[in-house]
């Protein structure tokens, strides 16, 4: 039988690990800094659903000072 058990984290390419229920900072269109909160994780695209939708986790940063700004 296999294991279909997923691991609860995933690490993007800033080697932040990201998981679910956490709170992150990212950017907008306008690449102005806001937070949200990470509600599931898919594995094989590596995105994670946040309230606004849909996003690349190597947009995901731990502070405001590491999230790329205009």
């Amino acid at each position: 039988m296999k294991n279909h058990n997923k691991p609860k984290n995933i690490e993007n390419s800033n080697g932040l690990y990201i998981l679910l229920e956490a709170v992150y900072w990212t950017y907008n269109i306008a690449y102005l800094p806001i937070k949200v909160r990470v509600m599931s994780l898919d594995y094989k695209l590596k995105k994670a659903k946040v309230e606004q939708g849909w996003i690349d986790i190597d947009r995901l940063y731990q502070t405001e000072a590491e999230c790329p700004q205009r």
